[in-house]
C-alpha cells in the first residue's frame, strides 16, 4: 500500500527550492574551486593541440609565429638532421629552449613511441612550488611540452611546443572567499524568498481547500469576491464557485423532482384506486365516464414510466442512431393526423415543399411528438398549434408555435432540464412526465443539430429545429392541415 505524503503544501514548496538552492551553490563550488585547476589545464592541453595540427597543416613561418604569439605558446622546430629549422620563444622560463641533446632526444623517442606525439606536464619541486608576498600565497608557473612529427613533402620535422601554465591557486583562494559571503548571503535569502513563496501560494490554495470542503458539507455559497494573487488560483476559485452553483441549481432540480414525481405518479394512482374502488363498492353506479376515468390515469402512468426509462437509455447511450434518408415533411403530416383524430385542437401545417433528410427516423418523430405535446398542453384557448417547415438552402427548419402564456427570458434556458415546469402548481389539464424537452434536447444533441426556443410573455412559444437536406423535390402547392 502506497504511504501517504501529509506534508503541507508551504513545507514543500519550502524543501524543494531550499533543494535547488544547494544545488546551485554545491555546482558554484565544485565549478569552481574544486575542478577549477583540473578544467584549467584540460583547456591548456586541448589549445596546444590545435595549435600544432593548424601548424602542420601550415608550415609557414609567418603563420607559425602569429599563433605562438597570440596563444604565448614558445615553439621549436627541427629538421630531420636536429638543426633548428624554426624558433621562437615568448617566456623567459621557456623549457624547451633549455633542453640538452638528450633532452631532446628523449622527448623525440617518446613521440616515436606514442605513434608521432607525446605530451608531457612539466613538475616543479615540493619546495618550490610555492612563493610568497605579504600574506598572498603564490604557485610557480609549471608546463605542457609537446612533441609532433611531422611530414613536409619528403622531409620530417620534430616540433616541440611549450606552454606555461599559470598559477592559479591565488585566483582558488579568492573565489574560495568570495563564494564563502556569497553562500551564506544566498542561503538567507533564499530561506526567506522561500518562506515568502511558499506562504503566498500555499495560504490561498489551503483557504480554497477550507472552501471546497465546506462545499462538501451542502455549503454551496460562492465567493465572487476572492482574490488568491495568482491567475491560476482564481480560476480555481471560479471553477470552484461555478461547481457550486451548479450543485445548488441540481439540488433544486432535485426537490423538484422529488415534488414534480411524486405528485405525477401519486395523482393517477390516487384516481385509478378511488374509481376502481368505489366499482367495487357500489357496482350499480358505475358507468363509462368512471372507466374511461382509469384508462387515461393509467395512460398518465404508462408515459410517465416510459418517458423515464426512454431518457435512461438515451443517457447511458443504450440506443443507436440508425440513420437513414426519410420524408420529414411526410413524417409530420402523419403525426398531425394522429393528433387530430385524439384531440381537438387546430394544429396548423404550413410548408411549401416535402424535404428528405437523413436521420434516425424513429427518434426524430418522437421530437416532433414531444414538441406538438408540450404546444397542446400550453397553447391559448383557442386551441390554435402552428408547424412550420422552412427549407434554406440544405438545411430544413421546423417551427412548433403555441399561443399560450410564453416563457419569461431568464427561465428559457431551464426549460430544456428534465421535470423542470415554469409553473410550479400542478394543474391537472397539463399532462405530461416532464421529460418532453429534455428527450427533445438529448436526440437534437446526438444527431447534431441546432435547436432552440422562441418566446414573449402573453403571445405564445416557438420551439424550433434544423437539420441538414439530403435532396429537394419540387415544390408542391402550399397546403394548411
Amino acid at each position: 500500500m502506497k504511504k501517504k505524503n501529509n506534508l503541507s503544501l508551504k513545507w514543500r514548496m519550502f524543501m524543494y527550492f531550499s533543494v535547488f538552492v544547494a544545488v546551485v551553490i554545491i555546482g558554484l563550488w565544485l565549478c569552481q574551486v574544486v575542478f577549477l585547476d583540473a578544467t584549467y589545464k584540460n583547456i591548456k592541453t586541448r589549445e596546444i593541440k590545435n595549435a600544432a595540427h593548424k601548424i602542420s597543416e601550415n608550415f609557414n613561418e609567418g603563420y607559425i609565429e602569429e599563433i605562438a604569439i597570440s596563444k604565448d605558446f614558445c615553439v621549436l622546430i627541427l629538421d630531420s638532421g636536429g638543426n633548428p629549422a624554426f624558433s621562437i620563444k615568448t617566456s623567459p622560463k621557456c623549457t624547451i629552449h633549455k633542453l640538452t641533446p638528450q633532452g631532446i632526444n628523449y622527448y623525440v623517442n617518446m613521440a616515436i613511441k606514442n605513434g608521432g606525439e607525446f605530451l608531457e606536464k612539466s613538475s616543479v619541486s615540493k619546495q618550490d612550488r610555492e612563493y610568497r608576498f605579504g600574506n598572498i600565497i603564490f604557485s610557480k608557473p609549471e608546463s605542457i611540452v609537446y612533441t609532433k612529427i611531422v611530414n613536409v613533402g619528403n622531409t620530417f620535422y620534430v616540433m616541440l611546443l611549450d606552454s606555461a601554465i599559470s598559477p592559479i591557486n591565488a585566483t582558488v583562494s579568492t573565489l574560495r572567499s568570495q563564494l564563502f559571503w556569497i553562500t551564506a548571503g544566498l542561503l538567507i535569502f533564499a530561506g526567506i524568498l522561500a518562506f515568502w513563496i511558499s506562504k503566498t501560494v500555499a495560504s490561498p490554495i489551503e483557504e480554497v481547500t477550507g472552501k471546497a470542503r465546506l462545499l462538501a458539507k451542502g455549503h454551496y455559497e460562492s465567493d465572487d469576491d476572492f482574490d488568491g494573487g495568482y491567475k491560476e488560483i482564481n480560476e480555481l476559485v471560479s471553477t470552484l464557485n461555478y461547481a457550486a452553483a451548479e450543485i445548488d441549481k441540481n439540488e433544486e432540480y432535485k426537490r423538484e423532482l422529488i415534488a414534480n414525481v411524486s405528485h405525477d405518479l401519486r395523482t393517477p394512482l390516487t384516481m385509478i384506486i378511488g374509481y376502481s374502488e368505489m366499482m367495487r363498492d357500489y357496482p350499480n353506479q358505475a358507468d363509462m365516464d368512471s372507466i374511461q376515468t382509469i384508462i387515461d390515469e393509467a395512460k398518465r402512468l404508462n408515459n410517465l414510466v416510459n418517458d423515464t426509462l426512454d431518457m435512461a437509455k438515451y443517457e447511458s447511450g443504450a440506443v443507436e442512431l440508425n440513420k437513414e434518408k426519410f420524408d420529414i415533411t411526410k413524417e409530420i403530416k402523419s403525426i398531425i393526423s394522429r393528433f387530430s383524430t385524439f384531440t381537438d385542437y387546430n394544429i396548423v401545417f404550413n410548408y411549401d415543399s416535402h424535404a428528405e433528410i437523413c436521420a434516425d427516423e424513429l427518434q426524430i418523430s418522437q421530437v416532433i411528438y414531444n414538441l406538438l405535446t408540450n404546444a397542446i398542453n400550453y397553447t391559448g384557448e383557442d386551441k390554435l398549434v402552428s408547424v412550420n417547415q422552412i427549407i434554406k438552402g440544405n438545411t430544413v427548419r421546423i417551427e412548433v408555435t403555441d399561443t399560450g402564456e410564453g416563457i419569461e427570458e431568464d427561465k428559457l434556458p431551464n426549460i430544456w432540464q428534465r421535470y423542470y415546469k415554469i409553473d410550479k402548481t400542478h394543474k391537472r389539464s397539463v399532462v405530461g412526465s416532464g421529460l418532453g424537452l429534455s428527450i427533445v434536447k438529448t436526440i437534437l444533441l446526438r444527431h447534431g443539430a441546432k435547436f432552440g426556443v422562441k418566446s414573449k410573455v402573453g403571445f405564445g412559444s416557438t420551439f424550433w429545429f434544423e437539420l441538414k437536406t439530403v435532396k429537394d423535390k419540387k415544390k408542391t402547392l402550399n397546403t394548411k392541415e
